[in-house]
């Protein structure tokens, strides 16, 4: 037990704090303990040897399984998804079917990875290039290509054909 002569109000006020100060302390130093011995006793149970490989088995009912299966064999049987295409050429008139398929054999020799596609909706003919899945992927190639076609634009496709996994 500790004992405090004091004759001024202001030293008694400074020495509560500072007993404060050593409660708090002693409680911080109870949580160390305690999470020092909860963490020793943890560590009892800890896999030590992490060169077994392990098992996992997977329990599902096997509605789940003919599921999956519908959903391959409907996605097997549609090859066409939503995405977009870069229209690189329109034109109506005379001889608008012969510039189409210059303008294709164009874009062929200089892109003969991309797929392109000679689209007619009356009166126009029109040569769209590409299967992206995204917006983005078309305005990226829409840059490689725009000096070269400097009117494309990209077009929203209700049906373009899966795009190519590199």
């Amino acid at each position: 037990m500790e004992r405090v002569f004091t004759t001024n109000k202001n030293q008694n006020k400074n020495k509560r704090v500072f007993h404060l100060t050593e409660i708090s302390l002693l409680r911080i130093m109870k949580l160390a303990f305690v999470l020092i011995f909860i963490l020793r006793f943890s560590y009892c149970f800890a896999q030590s040897d992490t060169s077994v490989a392990g098992r996992v088995e997977i329990i599902q009912d096997n509605r789940v399984t003919a599921l999956l299966e519908k959903h391959k064999i409907i996605n097997e049987k549609c090859s066409e998804l939503e995405g977009y295409r870069i229209q690189i050429y329109f034109e109506s008139g005379n001889y608008s079917k012969k510039k189409a398929a210059d303008v294709k054999l164009r874009f062929q020799n200089l892109f003969p990875d991309v797929e392109v596609y000679i689209i007619f909706q009356e009166p126009y003919y029109k040569v769209r290039v590409g299967d992206f899945r995204t917006r983005l992927n078309a305005q990226a190639f829409l840059q490689k290509i725009i000096s070269d076609f400097p009117n494309a634009f990209v077009t929203k496709e209700n049906k373009i054909n899966y795009p190519k996994i590199d």
